[in-house]
């Protein structure tokens, strides 16, 4: 691996660690490097709070392309008897979006019929940061939407991603530092087979305690005046729920709308409601899904490689392995990976989870 700094190539580090993730702007790094205090270079790359860019590299002999581009942020100096290395971590471009919040600049909090491309570019452009829009969601992202508001103490990164939530869209980054707008192309072609034979080790890890079988969500006015609190935001069926309490006049509150999905996977009954906030501009079917999806990331497969393979985050992994329980052949999303370095050796870890994480559709049965 190759390490460029501030557009400068240094040479002596070690343990280098990069930690990406599908659906964060915030992939992170971290490495040991030797500090000369007697190099002028040194103490420009060294000096603490620079925030320098960050380029890691693939050697030559394995095609030398870009792995990562990022921002220094932490540095941890120590002074011994012993010659010490630096530790030095940081986080992808963007990460500096999950640190801050709006500037005030860019007051008011308010967004009106901006599209989510619209307001992903505004909110990042001070920062110096593009989006890309994948074609595969570029209808979500080129939708108006009538008014979002963001929180004073909201982290930049938290108001966009609950924005592109509502529209099925995942915002994530690419090897160059971008933003990207995308949702992983389960149709896609199979990048790497898994079983239990050409892994160092693979794990099946299920959470059933945050897992439903049946998922309600619901669009319903609070008790307060007995007023419909989601003004402007009707939807096309409505029904009344017959066990909610009076508002005081003797009438049931009205439910304007209201959506139950189910998990085939669940062999129980575990029913979970939800209700919509204020200022989801998004159905009850979609938040419905959307919640389904969701607890589906309760259900991972971990695996771990003595070497490094060409794949991504969000590429389809197909895995077979009957020791954990998988008995049919499963095509899952890669959603995480760690890369390791060192100077003796190369390691891969990665999470792997259901394709329909990320399109909401009814999961498939891969325990056969």
């Amino acid at each position: 691996m190759k390490i460029k700094v501030a557009g400068k190539f240094y040479n002596y580090f070690n343990a280098v660690v990069i930690s990406t993730t599908l659906d964060t702007i915030a992939s992170i790094f971290t490495f040991t490097a030797f500090y000369d205090q007697d190099n002028p270079d040194h103490k420009i790359l060294f000096k603490p709070l620079s925030y320098y860019k960050i380029e890691f590299f693939h050697d030559e002999d394995t095609g030398g392309g870009l792995i990562m581009t990022g921002t220094i942020t932490h540095h941890s100096f120590k002074s011994s008897k012993e010659n010490n290395l630096v530790q030095i971590s940081g986080y992808s471009l963007p990460g500096v979006l999950d640190d801050c919040q709006i500037p005030y600049s860019l007051y008011p909090l308010e967004s009106d019929n901006r599209t989510l491309a619209q307001i992903v570019a505004r909110l990042i452009t001070p920062f110096h940061l593009n989006v890309i829009t994948y074609p595969v969601v570029t209808k979500e992202a080129s939708q108006l939407i009538a008014k979002t508001v963001a929180k004073v103490d909201e982290t930049i990164k938290d108001y966009l991603c609950k924005v592109a939530n509502q529209k099925n869209v995942v915002i994530s980054h690419d090897i160059h530092g971008n933003v990207i707008l995308f949702r992983p192309d389960i149709s896609a072609a199979t990048k790497l087979t898994l079983t239990g034979q050409n892994t160092l080790e693979m794990e099946l890890a299920i959470d059933g305690t945050k897992i439903h079988s049946d998922i309600t969500c619901l669009r319903q006015p609070s008790r307060s005046k007995g007023e419909n609190q989601f003004e402007g935001e009707e939807d096309a069926d409505q029904a009344t729920n017959p066990d909610a309490e009076s508002n005081g006049q003797g009438k049931a509150f009205k439910i304007e709308s209201i959506n139950t999905v189910k998990n085939p996977l669940v062999q129980a009954y575990r029913p979970m409601v939800r209700r919509l906030t204020k200022l989801s501009f998004y159905d009850t079917n979609r938040a419905a899904l959307n919640m389904r999806a969701a607890e589906l990331k309760n259900i991972r497969v971990l695996f771990a490689l003595d070497h490094w393979e060409p794949i991504s985050v969000g590429d389809i992994i197909e895995v077979l392995n009957p020791e954990i329980f998988i008995n049919n052949k499963a095509r899952m999303v890669l959603e995480s990976t760690v890369i390791q370095e060192s100077s003796e050796r190369k390691t891969m870890t990665g999470v792997l989870v259901l394709a329909e994480t990320f399109t909401g559709d009814e999961p498939q049965n891969i325990f056969g």
